[in-house]
């Protein structure tokens, strides 16, 4: 095989000249129109790759040292193997589930890797020569280096929602894929600074696929993604250069050693120019520094030039803004609105049709003759006034039809950022800031806020009409409930839990009529919402046929209208939320741009008994909004459209009027912009403005309707005259307003008794908080409590110990957030006090809670039950799990807790009852003891969210006593505090606990003692339950039986299983109850289900449930168990009334419970924590 033995600076000179002519292919397609840009462009792209030319001159100069080739391949081979590592590790960190596949799989690829590269490199052609595998390794560091940026940068594994799975599997897959096919080519690239060209056809395959690479990845860059993800386009410029850089390197180095093939003048000829290359791409590196961070390229015409080339927008980062510009003449917006122009007298019905991603010339024009394209829209639209000139407020739909249900431009709106988490999370309950600090990142998007005057659809319930919508969205989360459109629907169909296949129009219009159906004989506002557009993928054949598919769908929609004497009486309204690029301006599908393609859109508006007209004027679709609500005769204050009703009437229209459209987004998890455009359109000009890039770009639509060469340095005063209207339009911008402080969940009731109760209540904000209790749900002659305010450092949660209540009282009560001057009041809820007669008390319970599984279906049964005191044993979320979110800190351990305290079925059964709750390992850590860490900061958290009332004197231990009435009391135990390691002569309570606990259990003078521990007692199995400390266990044992009988009962969960069994040496019966949503004992313990079958007794282990204890007036005591939807599974009697105990009475131990062991492989999938 070849030595290295011939690194000359000759050769690495040379060997520059293939870098200068990659990066000369890299930026040619746009210099060829502009020297000038050219030149900017190849010194901003020689400034891009001058670190890894410094890299690669580094390596080849770099001594091996003692490494042999072998370890310096197995170095290359593991450095590359790393992305696979850390795929493993993010996985592992979003679901500790996949911890069996996951970790095994991430390290078996690393290992093929290994060997793939050490078995095949030398067969194909990589020399045995540890200076060229020395090279190999720098290439693979720069390797994964790009790989790292690209994905850290997009949150490729960070934020994935749903519909996108795929595509972040190919960018990160397919970026590692290419990474590796490239290792030996870039590894030769290295080595031929060096002077390393061993005689192999393998080396010219792999030099003919590194320029395959560069050459596709340059194709690539300009036709894929355009506008979207910026990391990635830079990733495919650098590996571009870098790859024809590797192909053309290669085949200097060749020439050079192998003399025979060239004369030595020419190699000096080489040389000489491969010096002047590397000086050229310094000097222009150098020049695009000093020119980008000089502020020598604030012209924004020419900042407009390089953000719109390709290889432009990654440099644009790099330079410095202008110090501003020259003021035009228009100064205002100043054009007549005709709000105030009377409706012609109607009783019509008023139909708004929205379609997604139909952009304007997908409808053919009225002036030509061939229909075909969209037949039955083409006829609607001669019966109709049809704008052609209609510009969406927006390229993407939340802004598109955000707007226009607000009937304001978005400047004028202000925004709240949404989640994407899983679900939809509504910053209004839970806030940005809080979502982060809980997730490594989400999915962002933005959803107006309704202004006091009301959205489109409480504006006509205002103005009389029956307010109807049926907006499909295929599969995005714009439009389901609760997301932000739905307010002032009468009938709102939801179609978040349903599932089309595109075409979808077809499906979703006869559930329109069936809507307008049921409306029979009202007058109504219906918003139907179709997606089939959409769905084109980019490809123009396809978005034709889903056209023509909705077209049609859309006539039978119509024929349905006719059928049912609608037609007449209805004035329709037909618009897009904005249009769709099918290739234009190198942009696939829409949200990347504000060019005509992306927000020029159809709009048609019918009105019964008027004759068809065409308007060639721009116009918005906002003033479709003010002309609906003109014709309903609705509240106009506020809207920025224009009633278009005098213009279809009589022609009447501005002179000069102003269009503006807008596009923001959020593609990152740092909840800020990464595009922010705004265009205006004024007669034939249009203007685009890029705030964030701060360019400018001037189009005139009449001489250049496709947008192909900005007119700004032809026309300077009228783009400064367009920008006085978007600075004008930007001085009513909505303000950023502090956020209101709000309820973050409904207020709960914990700790009851006789006399007393702890309210709790947290807001979203500082505020004050107070409650009020009556004991009517009217709040009459209500009770106040004393107003303080929350604040950051107590997580906004007021809690408030009332007491002098009536005993054997229901009382309601709600919490009262005042914030300057307002007041906001929380939802009611109501608990009843213990009552001071016996009476027949039901307490429910339960354990294990996994925010994964909300929604929690199991609080509706349960509140049903209508339990006097609900007992939650423990595991009320899981700290440790995911791995990657951990509790670790206040701010973490928090943030879990709001993870599950935030579902609204929970929320609803802690308002419905009082609760009495104890922690178990969970919320601090799994198998969590006195010594664990953060034990302090995990028991200040938990008693925020569950307030209990500590009955030890330091205030530390949790454990307290309570009676829900005068024959029963119940005793909490802490088994967390004070616990010891596990093991003989080891204590789970501590010995002050202990105390108190035998001291109490022995004074009570109630007939039933309900014992609550969240870790099983009399369970034969465990590490972490009571099975682990016997000689306490044995110890309570004594003391139990000391008791008369049936007069103990223990309450346990924790193994997440429900399980009744009989203790045979006291005859003490223990209710183990769980999970109310996590992993069921089937998968968590499959280990011990002979030990369950063994034991006997009743258990559910494949699914969640709970359990009720009934004790009696009469002295009875009664168990039952039910599953996740309610359905009662077991029944047991466990003391009848005629059984009175007594001190001196037999303890003969009673009978077992049936041996009767419920579950199946139905059971839910999934591991849990060890035990």
């Amino acid at each position: 095989m070849f030595s290295i033995a011939q690194t000359t600076s000759k050769v690495r000179l040379s060997a520059s000249l293939a870098t200068a002519v990659a990066l000369a292919c890299l930026v040619a397609p746009d210099g060829l129109s502009s020297p000038v840009l050219g030149l900017f462009l190849f010194g901003g792209a020689a400034f891009l790759v001058a670190g890894f030319v410094a890299l690669d001159l580094l390596g080849a100069v770099l001594p091996a040292g003692g490494l042999t080739v072998r370890r310096l391949r197995r170095v290359a081979a593991l450095v590359l193997s790393a992305p696979l590592l850390l795929l493993t590790a993010l996985i592992l960190g979003f679901q500790s589930s996949a911890l069996v596949v996951a970790l095994p799989a991430g390290l078996v690829f690393a290992v093929a890797v290994v060997v793939a590269v050490e078995r095949l490199a030398p067969r194909l052609g990589a020399p045995e020569d540890p200076r060229f595998w020395l090279a190999t390794a720098v290439a693979a560091v720069e390797l994964v280096a790009l790989f790292l940026y690209v994905h850290v940068s997009e949150d490729t594994f960070a934020v994935v929602r749903p519909g996108t799975e795929r595509l972040h599997a190919v960018l990160w897959f397919g970026t590692w894929a290419a990474s590796l096919a490239l290792l030996l080519p870039w590894g030769a690239r290295v080595a031929s600074r060096a002077g390393a060209a061993p005689p192999s056809r393998w080396w010219t395959a792999w030099s003919g696929l590194a320029a395959l690479v560069g050459l596709g990845f340059m194709v690539a860059d300009r036709r894929f993604m355009v506008g979207l993800y910026p990391a990635v386009h830079l990733w495919l410029q650098l590996v571009a250069v870098l790859s024809l850089d590797a192909a053309l390197s290669r085949g200097l180095a060749l020439a050079q050693l192998e003399r025979r093939r060239l004369a030595p003048a020419t190699i000096r000829k080489l040389t000489r120019a491969g010096g002047l290359a590397l000086a050229l791409v310094a000097a222009a590196a150098a020049g695009f520094a000093v020119v980008a961070f000089g502020g020598y390229a604030s012209d924004r015409g020419f900042r407009a030039q390089v953000g719109e080339s390709t290889v432009g927008t990654s440099m644009m980062r790099f330079l410095r803004r202008g110090e501003g510009r020259t003021r035009g003449h228009l100064k205002e917006l100043d054009h007549p609105l005709y709000h105030d122009v009377p409706p012609p007298q109607n009783d019509w019905n008023i139909l708004l049709i929205s379609v997604d991603a139909l952009r304007a010339d997908a409808l053919p024009d009225p002036d030509e003759a061939d229909k075909r394209a969209a037949p039955r829209l083409s006829a609607l639209g001669a019966q109709c006034a049809d704008f052609r000139r209609a510009y969406a407020p927006g390229s993407r739909t939340a802004i598109g039809m955000g707007a226009l249900m607000l009937g304001r431009y978005s400047a004028h709106i202000q925004w709240d950022l949404w989640m994407w988490d899983g679900k939809l999370i509504n910053p209004n309950k839970a806030t940005a800031a809080d979502i982060r600090g809980l997730t490594n990142g989400v999915q962002y998007t933005t959803i107006p806020q309704i202004p006091p005057e009301g959205n489109l659809a409480q504006r006509m319930k205002a103005a009389g009409l029956r307010t109807l919508a049926t907006p499909w969205d295929g599969y995005s989360r714009f439009f389901r409930k609760d997301a932000g459109f739905d307010p002032g629907f009468d009938e709102y169909t939801d179609f978040n839990p349903m599932s089309f296949r595109e075409p979808a129009s077809p499906k979703v219009l006869p559930i329109a009529l069936q809507q307008l159906d049921k409306a029979k004989g009202v007058r109504f506002f219906q918003w139907v919402h179709l997606f089939d557009p959409h769905e084109s993928g980019g490809d123009r054949e396809r978005y034709a046929e889903l056209v023509q598919e909705m077209d049609a769908a859309l006539g039978d929609f119509l024929d349905g209208l006719e059928q049912r004497g609608l037609r007449d009486k209805t004035a329709i309204f037909l618009v897009a939320d904005h249009g769709e690029a099918l290739g234009d301006h190198r942009n696939a599908t829409h949200g990347t741009s504000l060019y005509e393609e992306q927000v020029r859109v159809p709009m048609m508006i019918c009105l019964p008994g008027r004759k068809g007209q065409v308007f060639r004027q721009p116009v918005s679709t906002l003033d479709a909004t003010a002309t609906m609500l003109a014709l309903a005769g609705g509240d106009l204050t506020g809207i920025d459209g224009v009633n278009l009703l005098p213009l279809i009437e009589d022609g009447t229209y501005p002179a000069e009027r102003p269009v503006f459209t807008e596009l923001h987004r959020y593609m990152s998890n740092q909840a800020q912009r990464t595009t922010d455009l705004q265009a205006v359109i004024n007669g034939r000009w249009k203007l685009i403005r890029d705030l964030k890039n701060d360019t400018v770009q001037l189009f005139d639509l009449e001489n250049d309707p496709k947008e192909e060469q900005s007119a700004l340095s032809s026309r300077p005063d009228v783009a400064d005259d367009l920008e006085d209207l978007l600075d004008a339009l930007n001085a009513d911008r909505a303000k950023p307003k502090p956020p209101k402080p709000l309820f973050a969940a409904k207020p709960a009731a914990f700790e009851p008794g006789q006399d007393s109760v702890i309210l709790w209540a947290r807001s979203t904000l500082p505020a004050s908080i107070h409650f009020e209790l009556a004991k009517n749900a009217r709040f009459k002659d209500a009770l106040a409590t004393t107003a303080r305010e929350v604040t950051p450092e107590g997580d906004h949660v007021r809690v408030v110990d009332v007491t002098g209540l009536d005993p054997g009282t229901r009382y309601w009560y709600r919490a009262v957030l005042t914030h300057e001057g307002e007041r906001l009041v929380s939802d009611t809820a109501s608990f009843t006090t213990a009552p001071d007669k016996p009476r027949n008390v039901k307490l429910a319970w339960s354990a294990d809670l996994l925010a994964d599984n909300a929604p929690f279906q199991i609080f509706g049964p349960l509140k049903r039950e209508k339990p006097d005191v609900f007992l939650m044993l423990g595991d009320t979320m899981y700290a440790d799990i995911p791995k990657k979110n951990k509790g670790k800190d206040l701010k973490t351990y928090r943030a879990r807790h709001k993870l599950v305290r935030r579902d609204e079925n929970l929320q609803s059964f802690l308002a419905s009852t009082a609760t009495a709750a104890i922690w178990d390992d969970h919320e601090i850590s799994n198998n969590a003891h006195r010594e664990t860490e953060n034990l302090a900061v995990a028991r200040q958290v938990f008693r925020e969210q569950w307030p209990v009332r500590s009955a030890d004197p330091e205030d530390v231990g949790l454990y307290r006593s309570f009676r829900p009435a005068p024959q029963v009391e119940v005793f909490i135990l802490d088994v967390r505090s004070f616990r010891d390691l596990p093991g003989r002569n080891r204590t789970m309570l501590g010995e002050a606990q202990k105390e108190w606990f035998i001291t109490s259990l022995k004074s009570s003078t109630a007939r039933t003692k309900i014992v609550v521990t969240s870790v099983p007692m009399f369970a034969p199995f465990g590490q972490d339950s009571w099975n682990a400390f016997p000689d306490e266990r044995d110890e309570l044992r004594t003391v139990f039986a000391s008791e008369p009988p049936g007069t103990v009962f223990v309450l346990s969960g924790d193994y997440h299983l429900a399980w009744h069994l009989v203790d045979q040496e006291t005859g003490i019966h223990e209710l183990i109850a769980g999970p109310l949503d996590a992993w069921v004992f089937e998968d968590m313990l499959p280990q011990h289900m002979t030990d369950v079958a063994k034991r006997g007794g009743f258990a559910i282990t494949d699914g969640p449930n709970y359990g009720v204890l009934e004790v009696k007036q009469d002295g009875s005591v009664v168990v039952r168990y039910h599953d996740v939807k309610g359905k009662q599974k077991y029944r047991a009697v466990l003391t009848g009334p005629d059984e009175v105990p007594a001190p001196g009475a037999a303890k003969e131990p009673p009978a077992a419970p049936e041996r009767a062991v419920t579950g199946s492989s139905a059971a839910s999938a999934g591991t849990g924590p060890t035990r």
